[in-house]
């Protein structure tokens, strides 16, 4: 019968079928009613947590493999969201600020409230500007750029707008608002983050105070305000929606022993804190090489953008530098572990873990013995110029050295400097105004700013061989030809500059030229080129553009030409057409400024073809007489003059460059007329030993001269080193390497040493020190670019350049071992 039953297919399935049922009504006994309890605790009190494993940070290393910016083990503390009450993590969130501060860390803190009295650290950051800058504490913005015009003693014709642009390019002064709105910008962020928060405009930092202490229940009769506002801090950021809820929330980083030794005793006391290993950026030089490195901060903005590539909250990112420039590379991928805590946020067990990927090496192009001896020179050259002779103000400077047949950077350092290490965790407020300029002079150090790249300045007399460059191929002159050098030049009508000094050079010839460093000769060289070829050769040479160098915040400069100076009226005109006549009509603009770049029609005088575009002005939307007016003078101040040429031929006027352009462009001398883009990075290798990237020689630009010209240049420079009357002579007497350069002493400007008491009373500011080079003279390898801020005479900067390429061509130390890129030294 049996038999019979099973030979059915449908009866065997009838019958499995009923077996899985009773073993599952089996089985959900067992759950519900044997074990039920258990399983019922363990529901209500274990949770499951993905924690963020931080991947290391790629490392950054030298042309040799020597480590410039790595890693090392640190330990950060983050508090687990729990089901405890907010008393529990009131106390919980004192203690754990209590245990930091009495172990000298800090734990963060988003509030931007201060105590006694209780303000907005916004209301400091205004004071301190305005005692800056001599300013009423209770002056509107309004009243305070009212002030600084009669400070600076800006002329009373200027409009505002050209006011404005004045005192931030000429006198560098910080203006904390704009010119159409007139709102502190400490105002603005203020606002913002009352807004982002959900308080009114209108509510006072008590405000603000009390609704967070009764949005966190925060009881302000247990707890005394200094108590409360600890508490604030870490609850704040406990309750940011950035951070996701199954995620523990960083409070500290980089913390002592001491603090991860005592919150480790106390934990069971302690429900949700965690002590979680954490890598952390380290720069084992310490200010080495600050500028090229850059530094790390906190993520400011973006942040959704930046969650989407990978990025949390709690990440640092690159802010200046290679750091911030090989970001994409430098950042590595985050690794993952899921874990089991109960109710308090004690950890019961680990499920899985996904292991981080380190970042990609960062292998640069400079070495690390020749970039320190740079530094030193730098500095030990500034120190000597400001302490021994009459230069009290010399406290900046920087030095570029770049090889000529390639444009790898060998050296880059500016002068003062800041140690990244300070930004690893967050910069303390005490460490960042330490970092900032201490008065409002224009030349004050300013520790965060890469000279070498992002602060041009006139050139000199280092210009002068883009004038004989130009002269020799446009066939304005010859290399044997003698100008007559009688002190003052009178070659152009109404114009009368003498040479340095007052100084008579007689007959002279190019050669002789660039070793005594006449004006007189590169004036009249440059009234034979005028101003659009001047233009032209300074552009080929890559003046006035972006060298490409991967480097952030690099500043383009200007050159001096007719070109140029339209392109700055033009902007004033926009300027003034936007904020001060406040026209709307955008093409109605573009055509006025196009205004600039018109002449007068054959046999049209200069009277009606200003009355014509006076019509076409007030045409376009520009009523009152007094706009117009000031437009025309716009476009009539916009005309190149033939005076204006004798400044750019001498490197004055508006000419301004960067040791980097400077070295691009002796090193374009050097080579026979290759231009390169110089780079600073070699390669990109990832933690598997991959290339990524390799960088080689780019050539941007072969200039069409003459080698026989830049032969008769390049003798004349070595002139300047070698022989008798060569204005860097002395500096390279007994040099092991045949050197050749030229000297640069660069105008500064004014300034008022008493603006209050003496407003038109000016003094000059000292002249900046130029020094550029190349060597050996007969076959070139290594050019240098080096400048001291105020350093008085050109000559004043060529021990930095004589010190680099000595240790480059003739150092009597061991070399730097290299090691190969695929073996990195950790």
């Amino acid at each position: 019968m049996l038999k019979k039953y099973f030979s059915n297919r449908l009866n065997i399935i009838k019958l499995v079928t009923t077996m899985v049922f009773f073993l599952m009504i089996f089985k959900l006994a067992d759950l519900q009613i044997v074990k039920g309890d258990y399983y019922k605790q363990r529901s209500e009190t274990v949770r499951t947590r993905n924690i963020n494993i931080t991947a290391n940070r790629g490392n950054i290393v030298d042309r040799y493999g020597k480590l410039l910016a790595g890693n090392k083990q640190s330990y950060s503390l983050s508090i687990l969201k729990t089901n405890v009450s907010d008393e529990t993590v009131n106390d919980i969130a004192l203690t754990v600020a209590n245990i930091l501060e009495q172990n000298g860390d800090k734990y963060k803190d988003e509030i931007p409230i201060l105590l006694n009295p209780v303000r907005f650290t916004y209301e400091d950051e205004e004071m301190q500007w305005k005692q800056k800058y001599s300013i009423p504490f209770d002056a509107t913005p309004e009243e305070a750029f009212r002030k600084l015009r009669e400070d600076y003693n800006i002329p009373r014709e200027a409009i505002d707008i050209e006011a404005y642009s004045m005192l931030q390019e000429d006198y560098e002064v910080e203006l904390p608002f704009k010119i159409d709105e007139y709102v502190y910008n400490y105002k603005k962020e203020e606002n913002k983050w009352k807004k982002n928060n959900g308080f009114a405009e209108e509510d006072t930092a008590w405000d603000v105070f009390t609704k967070l202490a009764e949005k966190y229940k925060i009881d302000l009769s247990k707890y005394t305000i200094e108590q409360a506002r600890k508490i604030m801090a870490i609850k704040y950021l406990l309750k940011q929606n950035k951070y996701p809820a199954y995620e523990p929330i960083e409070i500290a980083t980089n913390i002592s022993d001491e603090t991860r030794a005592i919150i480790e005793e106390n934990k069971i006391y302690l429900p949700g804190v965690q002590i979680m290993s954490k890598p952390l950026r380290y720069y084992p030089n310490g200010d080495f090489a600050c500028h090229i490195l850059g530094y790390l901060g906190k993520i400011s903005s973006d942040l959704q953008e930046l969650m989407e590539k990978g990025y949390t909250p709690k990440d640092m990112i690159g802010k200046s530098g290679i750091e911030y420039s090989m970001e994409e590379y430098l950042k590595g991928t985050d690794g993952s572990m899921q874990i089991e805590v109960d109710a308090k946020g004690t950890l019961i067990d680990t499920i899985d873990v996904i292991e981080p990927i380190p970042g990609d090496t960062v292998v640069l192009t400079i070495g690390s013995k020749l970039q320190k001896v740079a530094e030193e020179a730098l500095k030990r050259t500034i120190d000597e110029v400001r302490n021994k002779k009459p230069y009290p103000q010399t406290f900046s400077g920087a030095v570029v050295a770049i090889d000529v047949n390639t444009g790898e950077i060998l050296a880059m350092a500016s002068e003062p400097k800041f140690d990244p290490n300070l930004f690893a965790s967050g910069i303390s407020s005490k460490d960042w105004a330490s970092l900032q300029p201490a008065t409002d002079d224009r030349y004050a150090p300013k520790p965060l700013i890469n000279n070498a790249i992002s602060y041009p300045l006139p050139p000199g007399s280092t210009f002068k061989m883009i004038t004989a460059v130009a002269g020799l191929t446009e066939n304005k002159i010859s290399s044997k030809e003698s100008i007559i050098c009688r002190g003052r030049y009178t070659g152009v009508p109404g114009v009368s500059p003498s040479d340095s000094g007052g100084a008579v050079h007689g007959g002279t010839n190019l050669h002789k030229a660039i070793k005594v460093s006449c004006n007189n000769y590169f004036f009249e060289t440059g009234r034979r080129l005028g101003g659009e070829l001047f233009e032209k050769y300074a552009e080929m040479f890559g003046f006035g553009q972006y060298t490409g160098i991967e480097l952030p915040y690099e500043s383009k400069g200007m050159v001096e030409g007719p070109k140029h100076k339209k392109k700055l009226y033009e902007g004033y005109i926009d300027s003034y057409l936007t904020y001060t006549v406040k026209l709307q009509n955008e093409e109605a603009k573009e055509k006025i400024k196009a205004m600039i770049y018109e002449s007068p029609a054959q046999n049209q005088t200069t009277y009606n073809f200003y009355r014509e575009l006076r019509n076409r002005i007030r045409e376009l939307g520009v009523t009152e007489d007094s706009h117009i007016e000031r437009i025309i003078w716009y476009i009539s101040e916009s005309r190149y003059r033939p005076g204006d040429v004798l400044n750019a031929a001498i490197g004055q006027g508006l000419n301004n460059v960067t040791p980097l352009q400077l070295a691009s462009y002796v090193a374009t001398i050097a080579n026979g007329g290759i231009r390169y883009k110089p780079y600073i990075v070699s390669k990109v290798i990832s933690y598997d030993g991959t290339v990524k990237l390799e960088k080689k020689p780019e050539v941007v630009e072969k200039l069409n001269v003459d080698p026989k010209d830049l032969a008769a240049i390049r003798e004349g420079m070595f002139a300047v080193t070698n022989e008798v009357g060569g204005t860097a002579r002395y500096y390279f007497l007994g040099s092991k390497v045949s050197v050749a350069g030229k000297t640069g002493t660069a105008e500064a400007g004014k300034y008022r040493p008493d603006p209050i008491n003496k407003p038109k009373y000016y003094e000059n500011y000292n002249d900046h020190s130029w020094f550029v080079a190349f060597a050996p003279y007969e076959k070139p390898e290594i050019a240098v670019a080096a400048v001291v801020f105020q350093g008085g005479y050109g000559s004043g900067a060529a021990p930095i350049a004589r010190a680099i390429i000595e240790e480059y061509l003739a150092s009597e130390d061991v070399n730097d071992y290299i090691v190969p890129y695929d073996e990195l030294q950790p």
